[in-house]
């Protein structure tokens, strides 16, 4: 019996990354072949080789349309990527295509439907992005991790990885803990400029107070870990490029500061950890509808970043105990969906028949 195959265009940031590797790792213990299609110069070449995956890349500009010779210049990138992604798909044969939203997956998708392949689209924040909007006509199905972002769709979740599905619960992981409050500071998987201007001064500031483990991205690494003064507070801060394990961190952490990508809204909710969350100013403002599904229930605050101060943060911490925090991370659980992989999988297979 032949082994079915799964194609999945994701790349660009973590959010759109991990979800799809949670689904192919899946999916591969049912006897699947799993390949990835993706950009060389993102963070999607070094990840999904590490994760035992093949992978295959086309080329692609950022897409901007404000200028027009960028405007110009993406769209002839979209079709190259588009014919490459033909060239690919044909020596492969998928059985089905996964797109994980942003403007990386349209080519492939596309590319896709040209043949008649069964496509599926993923919008993973609660406001539907512009290429899933658009991919949603080229689709054989679209489905959803939150019910906000299209009407009358399938509702699966946030794919999560399985070493955060094992983490234990929140009230395990406070006891007997004691000292400084501990902040995960997560910027994405790019860092944020904001975060990373804020939160040295921040941690400085309250070094009685505080453990930082910061994720801060790959640019300006060694002026950030300047402002820290890493080599006088070595034993109260860690920072790094990026966070590989993720579920030490969280489980390390009493508090968490980020932005609200979608992805990183369902891990939180997932693992049970208090947040503050400073949103990306995006046009449709995803990342605020994001965080406000944890904002409502007593689980996060949210933070307009316009008016963010080292002081307004530190009113805020100064203000909460690893009590109250606690009580945070056992709400944010309410949206917790531990079967999201396998409801995803369930509608790629469905998607099949």
């Amino acid at each position: 019996m032949n082994k079915k195959r799964l194609m999945i265009v994701a790349g660009g940031t973590g959010g759109h990354i991990f979800p799809g590797l949670a689904v192919a790792h899946f999916l591969i213990k049912q006897g699947w072949e799993i390949r990835w299609l993706g950009t060389s110069n993102r963070i999607e070449s070094k990840i999904v080789p590490k994760n035992g995956i093949n992978i295959n890349y086309f080329d692609l500009c950022n897409y901007n349309k404000k200028n027009i010779k960028s405007f110009i210049s993406s769209i002839i990138g979209f079709f190259r990527a588009w014919k490459k992604s033909r060239e690919i798909m044909k020596k492969w044969k998928p059985n089905i295509v996964l797109g994980m939203g942003s403007y990386i997956s349209i080519p492939g998708i596309l590319a896709a439907w040209s043949y008649n392949i069964p496509t599926i689209v993923h919008e993973q924040n609660s406001i539907a992005g512009l290429s899933n909007k658009f991919l949603k006509n080229f689709s054989s199905k679209v489905i959803q991790a939150f019910p906000t972002a299209f009407s009358e769709t399938e509702v699966v979740g946030n794919p999560i990885r399985d070493s955060l599905l094992s983490l234990p619960h929140p009230k395990k992981r406070f006891e007997k803990r004691v000292g400084r409050i501990r902040v995960l500071i997560i910027g994405g998987s790019q860092g944020a400029e904001i975060l990373n201007n804020i939160i040295p001064k921040l941690a400085l500031k309250m070094k009685n107070y505080i453990k930082v483990w910061h994720q801060v991205g790959t640019k300006n690494f060694i002026k950030i870990k300047n402002d820290y003064r890493i080599n006088c507070f070595s034993l109260h801060y860690k920072i790094t490029k990026f966070i590989h394990n993720m579920e030490d961190a969280y489980a390390w952490a009493d508090l968490i500061i980020a932005r609200a990508g979608a992805l990183t809204v369902s891990e939180i909710a997932t693992v049970g950890l208090a947040a503050i969350f400073i949103p990306f100013k995006h046009k449709n403002r995803h990342q605020y509808f994001n965080a406000k599904i944890l904002e409502r229930v007593g689980a996060a605050k949210i933070l307009d970043s316009s008016h963010l101060t080292v002081e307004l943060i530190e009113k805020i911490l100064k203000n909460v105990n690893r009590k109250n925090l606690l009580e945070m991370a056992q709400k944010s659980l309410v949206f917790s969906m531990k079967n999201s992989t396998a409801k995803f999988t369930k509608a790629i297979i469905n998607t099949l028949k």
